[in-house]
């Protein structure tokens, strides 16, 4: 059977079409290439499932509610690794609705604390990039809290809003600046990229940026300046639902992703701006 999904007319999974003797690795080959079908038409990003889908699924050598466990129980418990083969996985087993219970698998992972620069020192990592085009980088991530990448696909500019074009990890966008007053202390309205070449993939060009920022001597990394973004528009009491369009999240990601990197010292200075602002409202 077929059904129509966003305009484009996709094939509809059914195990009907299983019972015939294929063979199990024609029969997973197919499955995985309906599973693919599905990803793209819902948003998905060729390059994420090339890293993080196709390693888990490669994995698999048939389709019963077994081998998923034992896929899943393969890896780590509380690892990285087996919350992505959950992940991966568990969609799976929905797509195709098989009846599997991999919560029990779950486990729970808990990634390495990450050093979030303030803002301060956000401002005094720009003072250590010698190159213009590099601190012109620097300047547009820490403002737009976009992905190292990202700063290569802009498609326009209206400051203080900018437009990034479809080929980024989550597509085409309009982000906006946290703090806007960094728009002029930066210069970042005169455009200065540097010379990269803007035919590699999104994960090649972020490994440059990731380089070129190590080479500087910045104490963070350069995604950690995203990471400062999104905890800066807390702060600054932007709705949350503004916060992850901006960063090309669905809300319920952004919660998940960016609150549990702020640290008790900057709830209180949340809640002393939140407090502020609430004593001195805008007339």
């Amino acid at each position: 059977m077929w059904i129509n999904c966003w305009g484009r007319t996709i094939p509809q999974f059914s195990w009907d079409d299983y019972l015939t003797p294929k063979g199990e690795r024609q029969e997973l080959a197919e499955a995985i290439e309906l599973f693919y079908q599905d990803y793209i038409i819902k948003g998905g990003n060729q390059e994420n499932w090339k890293r993080r889908y196709l390693p888990t699924l490669n994995k698999l050598s048939s389709l019963t509610p077994s081998e998923l466990i034992r896929v899943v129980s393969s890896t780590s418990p509380d690892s990285r690794n087996r919350q992505i083969y959950y992940d991966v996985v568990n969609k799976l087993a929905k797509f195709l609705r098989v009846s599997v219970d991999l919560e029990s698998l779950r486990g729970n992972y808990t990634p390495t604390p990450r050093n979030i620069p303030s803002d301060e020192e956000i401002a005094q990592g720009y003072d250590l990039i010698p190159n213009p085009s590099w601190k012109w980088v620097y300047g547009m991530m820490s403002t737009y809290g976009l992905r190292n990448h990202e700063v290569f696909r802009i498609d326009s500019y209206s400051y203080p809003r900018i437009s990034l074009r479809e080929n980024t990890k989550t597509g085409k966008r309009d982000c906006y600046p946290c703090l806007e007053s960094w728009i002029d202390l930066w210069n970042l309205t005169q455009i200065n990229l540097p010379s990269v070449n803007l035919e590699q993939s999104n994960r090649s060009i972020g490994e440059r940026v990731a380089r070129q920022f190590k080479r500087y001597g910045l104490p963070f990394s350069p995604y950690n300046l995203r990471h400062a973004y999104a905890i800066r528009t807390i702060r600054e009491g932007w709705p949350h639902v503004l916060a992850a369009r901006s960063m090309g999240h669905s809300l319920a990601t952004h919660n998940r992703q960016y609150h549990r990197w702020i640290t008790s010292q900057q709830d209180q200075e949340i809640y002393e701006q939140i407090m502020k602002q609430k004593s001195n409202p805008k007339i």
